[in-house]
């Protein structure tokens, strides 16, 4: 059974500006019968939701659509993907071991699905890698890894 006040490899309250309008989430599912639940909308947050009050709520409606799709190899923890990023979310205590997962899964992603040795995604990583901490109000904290699709050749998958 897992928590979803807090995250982890599963999900969570993730507090990430990149899941809206036109995201897509890919979450692992690692319990037989798992529910989804969305919603803590923000209307503004800023990096790092230092204290209980770090975003503004909001009401809103979602519409979401949900399938079950096998999962992608080398597949961590949460993955999101817009018109020009894919990223990957980890939450984790201290917020290295956070930092340190998303980099891990986004490296395998990149190797899995865009042809890169596990060398050269890291060299070029080191060039164009956006990465930040989502979250420190939460006991898990939360770190998204991302590349522009502009700095990735076309998927091999």
């Amino acid at each position: 059974r897992h928590h979803n006040g807090w995250g982890g490899d599963w999900g969570g309250n993730f507090d990430i500006q990149e899941i809206t309008t036109g995201a897509t989430v890919v979450l692992p599912v690692n319990v037989e019968g798992a529910l989804v639940h969305i919603g803590d909308m923000h209307a503004i947050q800023g990096d790092g939701e230092i204290c209980g009050a770090g975003g503004i709520e909001a009401s809103g409606t979602v519409r979401v659509a949900c399938e079950i799709v096998p999962r992608p190899k080398g597949m961590l923890g949460p993955r999101i993907e817009d018109k020009t990023h894919i990223a990957t979310v980890a939450m984790a205590r201290p917020a290295e071991d956070a930092f340190r997962q998303a980099l891990s899964a986004l490296l395998l992603w990149m190797e899995a699905d865009y042809g890169f040795t596990k060398a050269d995604a890291y060299l070029w990583l080191g060039q164009v890698l956006e990465a930040r901490v989502t979250q420190f109000v939460n006991p898990t904290f939360t770190y998204i890894a991302k590349i522009n699709r502009a700095f990735l050749p076309p998927a091999t998958r």
